[in-house]
């Protein structure tokens, strides 16, 4: 039985529920240009870039809180 106070388990539902959130923004992000007309390869590219460049903007915000 893994100890439920352990702060590891605390950071491992928040990269799940992370990785949850990412996947559903990207699955929105990539419909909307579907229905902007863009093809689905075109609109894969966008997409990705989109939530990359963001998730490396979070990062940067973040970094000074995780390292204390």
């Amino acid at each position: 039985m893994p100890n439920v106070d352990s702060p590891y388990i605390i950071w491992v539902a928040i990269v799940l529920l992370a990785a949850t959130l990412i996947n559903l923004i990207y699955r929105l992000v990539k419909a909307g240009l579907l229905s902007a007309g863009l093809d689905d390869r075109q609109s894969r590219i966008v997409a990705s870039v989109l939530l990359g460049s963001t998730g490396v903007y979070a990062l940067i915000k973040l970094l000074p809180y995780v390292k204390g």
